[in-house]
């Protein structure tokens, strides 16, 4: 009886969804979370969570989504096993939420165990270990644990070079996040290097979005070490390869603004005052268009420090039927 009453809740509330009512939907899917627990069926409850996560998601109700994704977690595990595909994809999507809400010190222990378990299923040196090692030293950086985070990072990089060779794109991120924490560790000259060799990594291919980023990276470090030319002269590079991608491959509009603003920084800083209060203007104005009218595609674009994930949740969802766990 409790089982036909979740199924039935779950065809209402997606019905709702359709019908491009989320609240009424959610109630819904709240509802058949419920029933399935009454009902003891862990297939049944993970069905509603991921119903429910998902409209959840789009909504951007971050803090609500933890305890679904956990359960979520939970389930798989006991379905699949801890290390099967939809256990890993949910794992991964509690630990990205969790760092969307800045609890890293909560996604760490899943990060270690998400090492252990790549590395019991697919190989201690295999691509999912080295994608989870990554993601581990992410969480790491965040917790100012540097030392521990290069050791990661330099774990992750050695198997994916062994794995993909030393100019594969893969390794990349695995360059950046030692970059960052070699930074902080007082090696500059060493973070240089990583984030060279991961712009030329990402170039090669057209990753023109994550080569750009790292191109930024590589304008704070020149900037940290106060080499202002060398950091206008990035910058300038950033601004001419810029002109030729379309508006979906740009940064976001915050990104852009902090761009406007470290460029004209940098112009000052090498006394070509002009330019720097042209870029000014364009910088106000911008600041002022974001201020007045903010979308949620605002964000800083793509991060090539992490995390990275083998396998993740469906990443956008129609509404047509179970939301399933893919590979990457």
């Amino acid at each position: 009886m409790q089982l036909r009453k979740a199924r039935s809740l779950l065809r209402a509330g997606l019905d709702r969804y359709l019908a491009f009512d989320l609240v009424g939907a959610e109630e819904l899917f709240t509802q058949a979370v419920r029933t399935s627990r009454q009902a003891g069926s862990t297939a049944t409850i993970v069905d509603a969570d991921e119903h429910l996560y998902l409209v959840l998601r789009r909504r951007r109700r971050h803090v609500e989504a933890v305890p679904v994704l956990e359960e979520l977690a939970t389930g798989h595990s006991r379905l699949g096993g801890p290390g099967g595909d939809a256990a890993s994809a949910w794992r991964n999507e509690l630990i990205a939420t969790l760092g969307t809400l800045d609890r890293f010190a909560e996604a760490e222990p899943l990060c270690r165990a998400a090492v252990e378990l790549a590395a019991a299923r697919h190989g201690t040196a295999s691509r999912q270990a080295a994608y989870a090692r990554v993601t581990q030293a992410w969480c790491l950086r965040h917790l100012n644990r540097w030392s521990e985070a290069a050791a990661v990072s330099r774990q992750a990089l050695a198997d994916l070079e062994a794995g993909s060779g030393a100019e594969a794109p893969v390794t990349g991120w695995a360059l950046v996040g030692l970059a960052s924490a070699l930074l902080h560790l007082g090696e500059p000259e060493a973070a240089e290097e990583c984030l060279l060799r991961a712009h030329g990594n990402w170039d090669r291919v057209g990753e023109s979005a994550l080569a750009d980023a790292t191109l930024s990276r590589l304008i704070d470090l020149y900037l940290a070490g106060e080499r202002f030319a060398e950091a206008l002269a990035t910058s300038d590079r950033r601004r001419r390869l810029a002109r030729g991608r379309s508006g979906a491959q740009l940064p976001g509009r915050a990104q852009q603004l902090w761009d406007l603003d470290r460029h004209a920084f940098l112009l000052r800083a090498v006394g070509r005052e002009e330019e720097a209060n042209r870029f000014e203007t364009r910088a106000a104005f911008l600041r002022q268009a974001i201020e007045s009218e903010p979308r949620p595609a605002d964000g800083s674009g793509e991060d090539p420090e992490g995390p990275l994930f083998d396998c993740e949740p469906v990443a956008d969802w129609a509404g047509a039927g179970t939301p399933v766990a893919r590979a990457c």
